[in-house]
């Protein structure tokens, strides 16, 4: 049996001698200690003599044999990932230990249970299994997996229980250990505790069951194909992004590193996307897209890249026997990123196009989308031009039997095709003649022929496909028959013209129609590359997606199918050596305690993927792949300017190198290309043959998991050291976790100080000869650490900056006021001394010059003074007569209404008392009096609250007479003791002023311009608040007690007249804003008037008031002074 070749062990050793071994090497080395450092070799040739073996858990490799299980150096084996937060965790234990053991602590139980070889071969451990109830796996002979227990076993076999309550009788080697229930949706397989195939196959369909579509397999994140429609990305910022990466593997988590990557200085990323037909590559790779730009802020270059992937799409890819919507090409797409991280431009290669495809492919199956997308949803101006069919009368659409294709709208995606092309400014004529070339194409093959002669040779049947395809060609028709029935060739007598037999015909019909569409779509790959290089602004820094078609074998191969799969190979070849090959090779060079793991290459690709039949008919032809001269010169020809153009791009690589060789140089320069990144790899699987939602065909599976090498990968993932640095980066980069002066110290002792000082644990790291490598989770571990360091030092710098800055702020403010102190006192004592001198001129200047003039300019002010107020006060009395008249008016108004009101209640009474009152009537009396009363009410209500605003602003002027009171006996003060200042300085000045005065008549002993009571007192103001000048009238009041007393009275009653008027109006505004009496006033804007009419007066009152004061102060010390000389004159007399 297959199967039993499969388990046949590779070595003799037994598994209790591995399971002794491992427990005595345990004992020897504690696990306390940190793992001792490789011997340095006197050159890098020299590799250490001894090594021990790391662990491998339960394997079989997809060559059908197994692996045998190594056991660590201290045999155990460290595990740290982020699962640990969910309750999944690697933790520490041998090598394949269940979480269940770990949890109940039966450590040496356990390691006699799981140190076995991939299978179980000792009644040891069986006891153990049979005794804890533990699951197993059984290859069942319908060669399927499925999951019991054991109940009882024998030395050579053992009987199990299924699920199903059998118990089947089987021999070790086809029992093996299953994972525990926590470990069901598991993120990453390669934290499984037995990593086998049913393992990982239960753990994939329990997951996707759950509709988790996504797991690690180490670095390699596995995908399947949900085969249904989710949900659209709502990808909106790169915080969505990052928060996945956190949450659960998925692309976006890969789209998200590589981004990452990029921003740190990497160098390029790549994301390789690998699978069968029909696993969702082409999804995965545009939602890979779809993050990266999103992260990087792209805007408008980030939606042409994903533009351009739906026309690519529309143009190269089809309906498949596996596959709805089957890329039949291969393309590589690269975004190039500016230094700050922004998407700058991108560029596509394609390869690989199924030529083939376009003339003729298996039944059920369709040609390319955008020939029935055309077909359905061109509108009719264009269909007109093209002469355009439905597609089942075209014979290369409806050959295979396949027009529509369930839940998908061609004429919509037609309708998206054209906003695509739009996007990328393509013009309307170029794309009537892309779409003339496609309608070309079809007519093509309804091109038919005739055999006219004996030997085959044929003819072209004129009918309206040749006249259609030499119309959108825009060839003669002659030009075209001549081209579709003959061959020219050239020799040294001439031009030979060769007619063609049916078969050969037909196949240059064929040939130009590929030829045609195969150029057009590298043409049209050319001008989306144009457009996505936006600026040519590229630094090197880019991420490359590659979405390669996937392996194909069908019941007919012939050579696409040769390349396609050879491409394949290729690509797989470059993952098995990135992810298996070199990360071991790279272990032994550096010398670390490494068991190599063995695995299967793909050098011998028929055993994994089975037997392919390729038929070899063509093969030479469709490798030469060369377009007849006589084809290249009718497009030449053409006037369609388009069909020139596709001409020349034959032309330039005519006559061109082998398909085959063609094939090897782009895969070359592809591989070359990914080189030269940092590889990423998705692998993507599809869960059924049908693809349909929520099925999973657990041989189909099977076979994707053996030839993508997961279980492999997985099982290096899991021991491996993922994070490598030198010792001279290690130390750079976290020697400043220590807190010790590292200056004398060699990089590697400080890479070591610092994983001891951090409590690395031992088996999370190992130390090679140039390099420290680490473990899952190590790393994040020191970069946490750093972080936080960081974070530290700048709350330190923040705040002892801050201080710093504080202090000198306060120590340059305080510099500043004393120097502004120290500026503004001398500048203050030299204006001073300035209007000290510009004082006494002036003084010395109006005593003797000016006087005449300033009586002549005060009298002439005054009478201006004068004449203004009584123009003012008759305004004022006019205005006051007119509000007067007006609330009169309104008074009258008020009192007619309410006598109207009073015979409309009589007469209602008189009626009342002399005739019946309808009810209905006085109910709606009633009404009427009641919403009366109620408006009556609000009226009142809002009169009151009139009245209150009323008294606040009362009450506020009273404040702001307060307040000018105040003021005002503030200036007294102040004008006193300047009069007395300038007394003092005449008394000084007094000498002189006499001698010079001398015989000139006295000036008066005051001016109303040098005394600034006088001054003060002599000013008012105007309605509009402008001071002016009054008359002395004020100040030269006669000071009889008669005169005093008069003016004195005329104040009050003045003072009580105002007021009255003043409360009158401002009744009258709030009886008018509470709509209780009618006048067409605007309340607001008489009150306006109101309030500055108050004002202007309320100022001309004061200063009228302020005199009044001045000149009875006047008149009492006038009276004591003649009182006291009366005295003194008595006492003199007596």
């Amino acid at each position: 049996m297959l199967f039993a070749e499969a388990m046949r062990p590779a070595s003799t050793r037994s598994s209790l001698e591995v399971m002794l071994d491992a427990i005595r090497r345990k004992d020897e080395h504690p696990e306390d200690l940190p793992p001792a450092l490789p011997a340095r070799p006197t050159s890098r040739g020299r590799l250490p003599t001894s090594r021990k073996p790391l662990p491998v858990t339960f394997a079989r490799q997809s060559n059908g044999e197994e692996m045998n299980l190594g056991s660590s150096d201290r045999g155990v084996e460290v595990k740290e990932d982020s699962e640990q937060k969910n309750g999944v965790s690697g933790g520490m234990g041998f090598v394949g230990k269940s979480p269940d053991l770990r949890v109940n602590c039966k450590c040496r139980s356990a390691s006699l249970a799981v140190n076995l070889s991939g299978h179980f071969k000792s009644g040891e451990a069986l006891d153990y299994f049979l005794k804890e109830k533990l699951q197993v796996w059984c290859w069942l002979p319908e060669e399927k997996w499925e999951c019991g227990k054991i109940e009882s076993f024998s030395p050579d076999d053992a009987y199990v229980l299924m699920s199903n309550g059998k118990i089947l009788r089987l021999p070790f080697e086809h029992i093996l250990p299953a994972n525990p229930e926590i470990h069901d949706s598991v993120n990453d397989i390669a934290l499984l505790s037995y990593i086998n195939e049913p393992s990982v196959l239960h753990s994939l369909k329990y997951r996707y069951s759950q509709n988790i579509f996504s797991t690690k397999a180490g670095a390699v994140l596995v995908a399947l194909n949900p085969c249904k429609e989710l949900s659209p990305h709502k990808i909106i910022s790169g915080t969505a992004c990052r928060r996945k990466v956190r949450e659960c593997p998925h692309v976006f988590a890969m789209a998200n590193q590589a981004y990452g990557a990029i921003l740190s200085g990497g160098k390029n990323q790549s994301i390789i996307v690998s699978g069968e037909s029909g696993s969702g590559k082409t999804e995965a790779t545009k939602i890979a897209m779809q993050c990266a730009v999103a992260i990087a802020s792209s805007d408008g270059i980030g939606v042409e890249i994903l533009k351009a992937n739906a026309i690519l799409e529309s143009f190269g890819n089809s309906k498949t026997s596996k596959n709805n919507n089957s890329s039949c090409f291969s393309k590589l797409n690269v975004i190039h990123f500016s230094q700050a991280g922004r998407v700058c431009g991108a560029e596509i290669k394609t390869f690989l196009l199924e030529k083939s495809r376009v003339v003729q492919r298996a039944v059920g199956e369709r040609s390319y989308h955008v020939f029935y997308q055309l077909c359905a949803g061109a509108p009719p101006r264009l269909k007109e031009k093209l002469n355009l069919k439905s597609a089942n009368e075209y014979e290369f659409l409806k050959q295979s039997k396949c027009l529509r294709v369930d839940n998908i709208d061609d004429a919509r995606e037609f309708h998206l095709l054209m906003e695509a092309l739009d996007n990328f400014h393509i013009t309307k004529e170029d794309q009537d003649s892309v779409f003339s070339m496609l309608a070309a194409v079809l007519w093509l093959g309804n091109i038919g022929f005739s055999i006219v002669t004996s030997e085959n040779h044929v003819e072209v049947n004129l009918d309206e496909a040749v006249t259609n395809v030499a119309t959108l060609l825009g060839c003669e028709i002659n030009t075209l028959l001549l081209a579709l029935s003959t061959r020219r060739s050239h020799s040294g007598d001439g031009t030979i013209v060769q007619k063609l037999t049916l078969s050969q015909a037909i196949e240059s019909r064929d040939a130009l129609a590929k030829s045609i569409y195969c150029t057009l779509f590298d043409w049209i790959a050319a001008l989306i590359n144009k457009s996505l290089q936006v600026g040519k602004t590229h630094t090197g820094s880019s991420i490359s997606f590659l979405d390669i078609c996937g392996f194909e074998f069908s019941h007919k191969n012939g050579f696409e199918q040769f390349c396609r799969n050879y491409a394949n190979e290729r690509i797989l070849q470059f993952i098995v050596s990135h992810l298996l090959k070199r990360e071991q090779e790279e272990y032994t060079i550096e010398g670390l305690n490494w068991s190599k793991i063995e695995f299967a290459d793909n050098d011998d690709c028929i055993n994994l993927y089975e037997k392919v039949l390729y038929n070899t008919s063509y093969f030479l032809d469709n490798n030469r792949d060369i377009l007849h001269e006589d084809f290249i010169k009718l497009l030449l020809s053409c006037s369609n300017q388009l069909s020139k153009v596709l001409a020349s791009f034959i032309s330039i690589s005519f006559p061109m190198q082998s398909a085959c060789k063609e094939l090897k140089d782009q895969l070359s320069e592809l591989t070359q290309l990914l080189e030269n990144t940092n590889p990423h790899f998705i692998r993507c699987i599809n869960p059924n043959r049908k693809q349909l939602a929520g099925i999973y065909e657990e041989d189909f599976v099977i076979h994707q998991l053996r030839s993508s090498r997961l279980l492999e990968v997985a099982r290096i993932a899991r021991s491996s050291y993922p994070t490598r640095m030198t010792f001279l980066q290690f130390a750079e980069r976290y020697k400043s976790l220590l807190m010790e002066n590292t200056a004398a110290l060699d990089p590697l002792s400080i890479s070591v100080a610092v994983l001891q000082r951090h409590n690395a644990i031992p088996g999370m790291y190992q130390v090679g000869y140039t390099k420290i490598f680490l473990r899952n989770g190590q790393l994040a571990v020191l970069e946490a650490a750093k972080a936080r360091a960081l974070q530290g030092i700048l709350y330190t710098q923040k705040y002892f900056c801050g201080a710093r800055a504080r202090r000198i702020f306060m120590d340059i403010k305080k510099g500043a006021a004393t120097l502004q102190s120290f500026i503004r006192a001398e500048g203050t004592r030299r204006e001073f001394q300035y209007l000290v001198r510009r004082h006494r001129a002036a003084v010395l200047i109006q005593k003797n010059v000016k006087q005449w003039v300033v009586r002549k300019a005060f009298a002439k002010q005054q009478e201006h003074i004068v004449l203004l107020q009584s123009v003012i006060r008759s305004w004022l009395a006019k205005k006051h007569l007119n509000l007067s008249k007006n609330l009169e008016t309104t008074k009258c108004r008020n009192i007619v209404f309410e006598g109207d009101q009073n015979k409309l209640h009589e007469q209602k009474n008189t009626q009342q008392e002399h005739s019946p009152v309808d009810p209905s009537d006085m109910a709606d009396l009633k009404n009427r009096v009641l919403k009366a009363e109620a408006e009556m009410r609000d009226m009142e209500e809002e009169n009151l609250d009139l009245r209150k605003q009323l008294q606040q602003y009362e009450m506020r002027w009273s404040g702001y007479d307060l307040k000018m009171k105040s003021m005002e006996e503030m200036w007294q003060k102040q004008m006193s003791s300047l009069q007395m200042s300038l007394a003092a300085a005449k008394r000084s000045h007094g000498t002189n002023d006499v001698a010079n005065l001398m015989g000139k008549p006295d000036p008066p002993s005051t001016s109303p311009y040098f005394d600034y009571e006088d001054t003060m007192s002599v000013e008012t103001y105007t309605t509009e608040g402008t001071p002016a000048m009054r008359s002395r009238a004020g100040t030269e009041l006669n000071s009889t007690p008669d005169v005093l007393r008069n003016t004195v009275t005329d104040l009050v009653k003045e003072f009580e007249e105002q007021r009255r008027i003043f409360e009158d109006d401002a009744g009258f505004i709030v009886e008018v804003k509470s709509g209780v009496s009618i006048s067409n006033i605007n309340p607001d804007e008489e009150f306006r008037k109101l309030k500055s009419m108050f004002a202007s007066w309320k100022k001309s009152y004061v200063v009228r008031l302020r005199e009044t004061k001045k000149a009875l102060r006047k008149f009492r010390t006038s009276g004591a002074a003649k009182t006291r000389r009366r005295w003194w004159c008595t006492g003199t007399s007596k």
